[in-house]
């Protein structure tokens, strides 16, 4: 009897850690000196947290990340010059045949110790799709828009 228990709790744990949720953080870092000269393109660059698989992460428009249905994913912003990076919202680019990877198709941004950030979680009956989407920031009176990808995995 105490084996079947045990077995159970096993086989309990090992199927919840195959379905456990994962927050993963994504990170634009915005290289300010390079930005100043004007070059948008070489000015941004992303990283992401332990554990986050991900793809073209030096390119700005094919940046892809992988997640799965339930994850959270939540997008911050760092300078090279300590300057402020708010994320005023993450918007979902609505595609043909395509339906929404989140629960709204636009999330502000919300306060968190000084800085504006996103926190959504990836709608479920996504699996093996692509999604396009906008973040959309701000360093002081700048605004800008970057269109990285995000892929649900199946």
């Amino acid at each position: 009897m105490k084996t079947s228990i045990s077995l159970f709790i096993v086989m309990a744990t090992i199927s919840c850690s195959l379905n456990a949720q994962v927050t993963h953080t994504i990170t634009l870092n915005v290289n300010t000196t390079i930005l100043n000269t004007g070059d948008q393109n070489g000015a941004f660059s992303f990283s992401v947290s332990a554990g986050t698989v991900s793809e073209n992460i030096n390119d700005k428009k094919n940046f892809t990340i992988f997640v799965n249905e339930g994850d959270t994913v939540e997008w911050e912003g760092v300078s090279s010059s300590g300057a402020l990076v708010q994320i005023d919202e993450i918007s979902y680019v609505n595609e043909v045949n395509s339906s929404d990877i989140f629960r709204r198709p636009q999330m502000p941004g919300r306060l968190s110790n000084g800085k504006k950030k996103v926190k959504v979680k990836v709608e479920k009956e996504k699996k093996g799709k692509s999604y396009t989407y906008n973040i959309a920031f701000s360093i002081g009176t700048s605004s800008f828009n970057i269109d990285p990808k995000i892929r649900v995995e199946e």
